[in-house]
């Protein structure tokens, strides 16, 4: 989840530049083409997740495709990479920038904006999803039908996502902002950041929190939802409770999502029927706040934590490579921190071949913090590349308890965001 305090847009030759605020961070994928960092300026603490249009990709080629539907891109793909480079100066390239009406603080934004095939933006807050416009125009908002921590995420011609407490999905129309559909799924929803996704006219969705301890706060079920109506397809109970759902989309009539253990799932994407499921058996009520990614080499790739780690300082994190066909363990490397972020996969400077860039680090909650940047080959796991970040002297996360109270007489429930090292990203 992310605490943003604004949001910056340039679209000038298609150039786009995102900013959201959360915590110290700095380049974290210009080694796959793109880049986010924080800047300090008057208002604060903004992280600025920019984008540079290099050339237009094949999915962006057509005018009915959307350049960034979800929190991972592209749909079919979601590798976290885009044909995108962030300018070099941050500061000289801000065209606008959004705060809430009511204050800068009023608000806890989430999981970052997605982009419309005509470079309009959404982007979730506690007090609903709202549209901007490419030169920063609020053209609506719509007010969720409980308080939402979950992202939007865009297919034809509609906003989907879910609320945070009272287990409703919705849908609503990208022109209008009005209702399209909505759906109660369960008495309640996990307190996480979720990111629900569809394809193929499949809206998957997490729901029906999981309370046992040692998983409290997690869904326990997921289901497939006909992206027109609203209707039930399927569902699936799983395992091990998923945190910061995120459904991935190979193009192959599946879905591919990993749990908080770190076990990865594959299902059919109509049907919801289990092609294969890989627990990690290492996993003692393990945790993380990370999740899994596709790479275009026909392979799933995974950040999580394992034994009894739960992703703090001191602890070991581990990256998976899993072939898609069958959940085969092509690689696993153990890492010097805990993951819980997301891999990205693509091509970095220096190495032709494919390769996973993984951003190990401790959550909040302790005055001495590590963290790093790891570069590993996609087909072996071999390290090619390791940065080791200067410590987060904490203990909690830069700009995070600014405007706390003021979120607090609101009745936002969290008032905090307590990301991890290197928050969602």
């Amino acid at each position: 989840s992310s605490d943003l305090a604004s949001l910056s847009i340039r679209i000038p030759n298609l150039r786009i530049q995102i900013a959201h605020a959360a915590m110290r961070s700095f380049v974290l994928f210009a080694a796959v083409a793109w880049a986010s960092h924080v800047e300090i300026d008057d208002a604060g603490l903004t992280l600025f997740l920019q984008m540079e249009m290099k050339q237009v990709s094949k999915h962006q080629a057509s005018a009915n495709t959307h350049p960034w539907p979800n929190f991972r891109g592209a749909i079919p793909g979601q590798t976290g990479v885009s044909d995108i480079a962030a300018p070099s100066s941050l500061s000289a390239t801000l065209a606008w920038s959004w705060h809430h009406p009511e204050g800068q603080y009023h608000t806890i934004l989430a999981a970052g904006p997605v982009i419309d095939r005509d470079y309009n933006v959404y982007v979730t807050g506690a007090d609903g999803i709202r549209k901007f416009s490419p030169e920063g125009e609020e053209l609506w908002k719509y007010k969720t039908p409980g308080q939402s921590n979950n992202a939007p995420m865009l297919m034809d011609d509609k906003v989907y996502s879910s609320d945070y407490k009272s287990g409703y999905a919705f849908a609503v129309d990208m022109e209008t902002g009005k209702t399209a559909w909505t759906q109660k799924l369960a008495n309640d929803t996990g307190r996480d950041s979720g990111y629900p996704a569809g394809s193929d006219g499949v809206f998957v969705v997490g729901a029906e929190r999981c309370r046992a301890r040692g998983s409290e706060g997690g869904n326990k079920r997921i289901w497939g939802l006909n992206a027109a109506s609203g209707e039930k397809l399927w569902d699936f109970e799983v395992a091990t409770p998923v945190w910061n759902f995120a459904p991935l989309f190979p193009g192959d009539d599946t879905v591919v999502f990993m749990d908080m253990g770190g076990g990865v799932y594959r299902l059919g994407l109509h049907n919801g029927t289990l092609l294969w499921h890989v627990p990690d058996a290492n996993c003692n009520d393990c945790f993380t706040d990370g999740g899994a990614s596709l790479g275009p080499n026909e392979a799933v790739y995974t950040c999580s934590n394992t034994g009894t780690g739960t992703g703090n300082e001191g602890e070991k994190g581990v990256v998976r490579g899993f072939k898609l066909s069958d959940g085969a363990l092509l690689w696993e490397k153990v890492l010097p921190q805990p993951c819980n972020s997301y891999p990205a996969i693509g091509h970095v400077q220096g190495y032709s071949g494919l390769s996973v860039v993984v951003l190990p680090g401790s959550f909040m909650g302790k005055s001495n913090l590590h963290g790093g940047v790891m570069v590993l080959e996609a087909e072996s796991g071999q390290l090619l590349w390791q940065y080791q970040n200067e410590p987060w002297h904490g203990p909690m996360a830069k700009g995070d308890t600014e405007g706390v109270l003021e979120r607090m007489a609101t009745g936002l429930d969290p008032s905090i965001c307590l990301p991890a090292h290197w928050s969602a990203a």
